[in-house]
């Protein structure tokens, strides 16, 4: 996916094929679709919760995150659209209608 059409006001869910776990600090992902199981741990764990479990935008999360990190907003915002990016692509996450 092009991050460049991520809006930092999108919300995002997690399609009905995909299953998720975590396991102690990791989340496990399985794609029923393709079969595949994806692992994210520490940062990308934390993000998956805030944009799926609290329903944040990618702006409020990354404000979030710099509460928690000493990282500045622009490279926050670059790192988790890409992350996010990742994930659509892996068809583990898509936006949803506002």
């Amino acid at each position: 996916m092009d991050v460049t059409q991520l809006s930092d006001d999108a919300h995002f869910s997690c399609p009905f094929h995909v299953t998720t776990n975590q396991i102690e600090d990791e989340l496990v992902a399985l794609n029923l679709e393709t079969s595949f199981y994806y692992g994210v741990d520490g940062i990308g764990t934390q993000i998956w919760r805030l944009l799926i479990d609290e329903n944040m935008t990618i702006s409020a999360a990354c404000a979030k995150l710099l509460d928690e990190y000493d990282v500045d907003a622009e490279t926050c915002q670059r790192e988790v659209r890409a992350f996010v990016g990742q994930l659509i692509d892996a068809k583990l996450m898509e936006m949803v209608a506002a």
